[in-house]
């Protein structure tokens, strides 16, 4: 099992369009074979801080969501209109003991 976490912070005049932007990123996400987490939460105590947290049964999971339509149209549309004001962190965990 993999899991991700990204963690972005959203330049606050773009809030609200990158929320409305998301939905079909992750409701196309969730429905990927191979996908059991795929959530956008928002940091407690910080303004403009998300967190994307991602859970996949393997690297070929990952992998062919990284291939997939609803996944390349948000990181075009994320980098043509700006959301972030600073580069993603990306952490990621392996859980092959459960």
């Amino acid at each position: 099992m993999i899991v991700m976490h990204v963690d972005i912070k959203i330049k606050p005049e773009m809030e609200q369009e990158f929320l409305v932007d998301t939905v079909e990123l992750i409701r196309g996400s969730k429905a990927e074979p191979g996908n059991l987490v795929y959530d956008l939460v928002k940091v407690v105590g910080q303004t403009c801080a998300y967190k994307f947290v991602e859970v996949w049964t393997d690297q070929e999971a990952l992998d062919f969501h990284c291939e997939q339509k609803h996944f390349l149209n948000y990181l075009a549309t994320s980098e043509e209109k700006g959301f972030q004001s600073e580069e993603p962190s990306i952490v990621f965990y392996k859980a092959d003991y459960l």
